[in-house]
């Protein structure tokens, strides 16, 4: 039997785990990403180009998919030593068991936060009628487009919209820092709800 694997974080994430899934293997990625509607984020897809760049990694992604097809028994779920770490730092949850599995290791880890992001507000609205969010999650919502940020949805902490440099409006503060584990704005409860990036 193998393990979930961890992804540690470069540039920006240095120093942060991360748990995620083949992207090329989500149906709501794959969707999302051959979308004709390009005012949409994901169809400037990080996650699809990272496992065409870094193509020993997808073998590993794809076993993350097929254990989050289940519910992990409690030997399974790992224990770590951060005190940050991040739930899809590329890709996105598949349904609603991948969602439990990620509270489970939040609940197993409660000495780290955990940062989740999210566009699937179907799911999280499944889950949350089941069970209640764990406290050490900070439950970000992905916003669609570029340049557009969506709602606060319910259940969540945040909102994460990636805006073009070249249409970027001058209402927008951009707040997203260049360093995550420095910044850790999306890593804590605080009075911050519109986080803002420049695309890559």
């Amino acid at each position: 039997m193998y393990k979930l694997h961890i992804t540690m974080g470069t540039a920006k994430m240095e120093g942060i785990p991360s748990f995620n899934t083949a992207a090329t293997k989500n149906p709501f990625c794959i969707k999302m990403n051959a979308s004709a509607d390009k005012s949409l984020i994901c169809t400037n897809c990080y996650a699809v180009n990272t496992e065409k760049r870094y193509v020993n990694l997808v073998g590993a992604l794809e076993r993350n998919n097929d254990l989050f097809e289940r519910i992990l028994l409690d030997t399974e779920l790992p224990r770590l030593n951060y005190a940050i770490a991040r739930f899809d730092s590329f890709g996105e949850v598949h349904n609603a068991i991948h969602v439990l599995n990620y509270f489970n290791i939040a609940r197993k880890n409660p000495e780290t936060t955990f940062g989740f992001w999210t566009k699937r507000k179907d799911l999280i609205k499944k889950v949350l009628k089941m069970v209640s969010k764990p406290a050490n999650v900070i439950l970000i919502h992905s916003s669609a487009k570029k340049n557009k940020a969506d709602r606060l949805p319910a259940g969540y902490d945040k909102v994460f919209t990636a805006h073009k440099k070249s249409d970027l409006k001058p209402s927008i503060t951009i707040n997203c820092s260049k360093s995550c584990n420095d910044c850790r704005l999306c890593y804590s409860h605080n009075d911050v709800v519109f986080i803002n990036e420049i695309m890559k």
